[in-house]
């Protein structure tokens, strides 16, 4: 199913534990999906029957009827036979991966659910042509005339994205600056180095992106260079307001498509242009003027984090504890 305005994909997901669904819900709720949810095995399969979703997330184990039985008895449906389905549960099912594969599922997750690794499962399903990772690994990509030889600082303190996103930003023509936090950006643009775009990520050691974003734009000197938010970590809507009330021209929240990034890149370069030498519309009352406020903001930014973070937490113990009833 293609996304339709801000709406993307139905996704059911099924279990028992409503910690668990309350953190999916939020998680894939903030990339846009339409999740509904069932608390048992029969309860998904009634709703997958009149909801006809695009996406089955199950645990497999669950009262009344677990996620094999459940499953199963989806696909007998018809219109239901190619609907693609992902396992999730806390047991250790490494050893049942075969079983899981040949039930029906395409991939499975275990608990305590990241994430990370939630997004780009749902992403590589529903849509495996916008893979991130196959983007970057393409090697027949061109280059694309409009972002070539444009220099990005990009921000990054985990290898992985940070290697990816070099590896996008210089298959399209741009010089790609690495850095792994706030503090070693503020030093490469200190020393004087040229660079048309900043796309930083939030969540980072020592100088974090929303520190790093202000201290750009509050300076005279750095102020005009664009700024472009890319996290997927703070995702609520006053994360992304106060982003964009800091100065940052975009905030994107990942995972996203490589082809679109490189969309926005050129969008935000493309108002550089136009705007010339102005300076960047920036509300005074925005709270990058406004040191009481901004601290205010950006502790309950960091609150904010801490509570998900615990929430997750909370999850991994509830999962080990399950898996201890198990092994008893």
């Amino acid at each position: 199913m293609s996304e339709q305005g801000n709406v993307r994909n139905k996704i059911l997901y099924a279990d028992d534990d409503e910690k668990s669904r309350i953190l999916v819900r939020k998680i894939l709720e903030s990339e846009g999906f339409v999740i509904s949810e069932a608390v048992n095995g029969l309860e998904a399969v009634q709703k997958a029957s009149s909801e006809r979703p695009d996406l089955i997330l199950m645990d497999l184990l669950m009262p009344v009827m677990d996620g094999f039985d459940a499953l199963n008895r989806i696909h007998e449906v018809p219109e239901l036979a190619e609907v693609p389905a992902i396992a999730i549960t806390a047991s250790g099912m490494e050893r049942d991966r075969e079983r899981i594969i040949k039930s029906g599922y395409h991939g499975y997750l275990s608990k305590p659910i990241q994430r990370l690794m939630l997004i780009e499962e749902v992403e590589r399903i529903l849509n495996p042509e916008m893979s991130f990772t196959r983007y970057a690994e393409e090697k027949t990509l061109l280059k694309d005339e409009e972002l070539a030889g444009k220099r990005v600082l990009l921000v990054d303190d985990n290898p992985v994205h940070l290697q990816l996103g070099t590896k996008v930003l210089s298959n399209a023509g741009m010089d790609v600056i690495k850095a792994i936090d706030g503090k070693d950006e503020m030093k490469i643009l200190e020393s004087d180095a040229k660079v048309d775009i900043i796309l930083s990520d939030i969540l980072m050691p020592g100088m974090d992106g929303y520190q790093f974003c202000r201290m750009v734009k509050t300076s005279g000197s750095l102020l005009n260079i664009p700024f472009v938010f890319y996290t997927s970590t703070y995702v609520d809507n006053k994360d992304i307001r106060f982003g964009l009330d800091l100065g940052a021209e975009r905030y994107i929240i990942r995972p996203i498509p490589a082809k679109r990034l490189l969309e926005i890149m050129k969008e935000v370069l493309r108002e550089r242009k136009e705007r010339g030498k102005e300076m960047p519309e920036v509300s005074r009352d925005a709270l990058m003027l406004d040191e009481v406020k901004y601290y205010r903001e950006y502790s309950e930014r960091l609150v904010s984090k801490l509570e998900h973070k615990l929430l997750e937490l909370e999850n991994a113990y509830q999962a080990l504890e399950m898996k201890n009833q198990e092994l008893k």
